[in-house]
């Protein structure tokens, strides 16, 4: 006789937690077919990257799927954005540069809050708030910010620019680029193409 086999989850957040017969896998759990769990048992997938799908509408059609997160982004406008300097009376933000000139480097950070909303309408993260792993987001839209680094506040003299991920920002505290060492760094602008609302550079 052929052994049943079972996917037992978190009750929070669904995700699976054990693959196996019967007396090896806790409540909750559901029953599924070998091949279907076939490359949990080998070690081929990790359980952490799936979860189980429930249909509120029938508690009997369940299955594994692979987590995905699915955000729709767009560009605000066209033309490159000059990041204005953060002051008293502009402190809001939706995406954070940071500027450190001994450093050569610009620290780049998304509001938590709003990371934290965004984690709070999927439903796989929201218990959580927040996005643990970049490979299993899908961004409609623009999926990078680009970043112009300018010197003398001039779009024109540029010095570096550089692409990060959505996904990136979304999953990590901040993302770094580094710029070259000139003269000029001591006024230097950032520009980009807005996703995000509000932006704001900072020095450090």
């Amino acid at each position: 006789m052929t052994p049943k086999f079972f996917a037992g989850y978190d009750p929070v957040d669904k995700t699976l937690k054990q693959v196996g017969p019967d007396k090896f896998v806790d409540e909750p759990r559901i029953e599924v077919k070998l091949e279907s769990v076939e490359g949990f048992l080998k070690g081929e997938l990790n359980l952490v990257d799936y979860y189980v799908h429930i249909n509120p509408a029938d508690p009997d059609d369940v299955d594994v799927r692979k987590k995905r997160i699915e955000l729709t982004t767009k560009h605000i406008d066209q033309y490159l954005y000059a990041l204005p300097k953060e002051d008293k009376h502009n402190k809001k933000y939706d995406i954070k540069v940071t500027n450190i000139a001994k450093q050569n480097k610009l620290k780049i950070e998304m509001n938590s809050e709003l990371k934290k909303w965004l984690a709070s309408k999927n439903t796989l993260t929201a218990e959580s708030k927040n996005f643990d792993n970049p490979d299993i987001i899908d961004i409609k839209g623009p999926q990078s910010l680009l970043f112009l680094i300018s010197s003398n506040e001039d779009p024109h003299q540029l010095n570096t620019y550089k692409s990060i991920r959505v996904a990136e920002l979304l999953t990590r505290d901040c993302v770094e680029i580094q710029y070259k060492n000139t003269e000029e760094n001591k006024n230097i602008g950032v520009f980009t193409k807005r996703i995000y609302d509000d932006y704001i550079l900072t020095e450090e």
